[in-house]
């Protein structure tokens, strides 16, 4: 059986195949790995490929939608329930990452170049955090 897995580059998700799992099997089944697997994936360095796939393709610089309307999108994304529950989990382990540097993975994903880690987080509990679980 062929297998796919996503990865991120630059935020966008490109297709590469391995002798792994889906992504989905991978959001399923990740807190249940081992710390290192087969393909040598580091399973506790935390990349957030949703919260990058979120932030390049919703809010990014080569969007040209308003604030409301980008919230809007994410929210009608997050309607659909595996995607909520995996986009969740993310958000939850993120803001809990006192490693993970808001204004790094902003700038990496064309968002915005934050003059400080402060301005980068309120951001992301605006535009993320708050569109999710209000």
């Amino acid at each position: 059986m062929r297998l796919v897995v996503y990865k991120i580059n630059m935020c966008n998700l490109s297709e590469t195949t391995y002798q792994s799992a889906t992504a989905g099997q991978i959001l399923r089944y990740a807190p249940n790995l081992p710390q290192s697997n087969a393909l040598g994936i580091n399973m506790t360095s935390r990349t957030y490929p949703l919260i990058k796939s979120v932030l390049g393709g919703i809010y990014g610089a080569q969007t040209t939608k308003s604030d409301a309307e980008d919230i809007s999108e994410l929210k009608k994304n997050l309607e659909y329930q595996p995607f909520r529950d995996g986009f969740s989990r993310e958000l939850i382990q993120a803001f809990d990452d006192s490693k993970l540097s808001w204004r790094d993975i902003l700038e990496e994903c064309e968002v915005m170049c934050a003059d400080t880690e402060q301005e980068a987080k309120c951001f992301a509990e605006k535009f993320l955090w708050e569109a999710t679980f209000k």
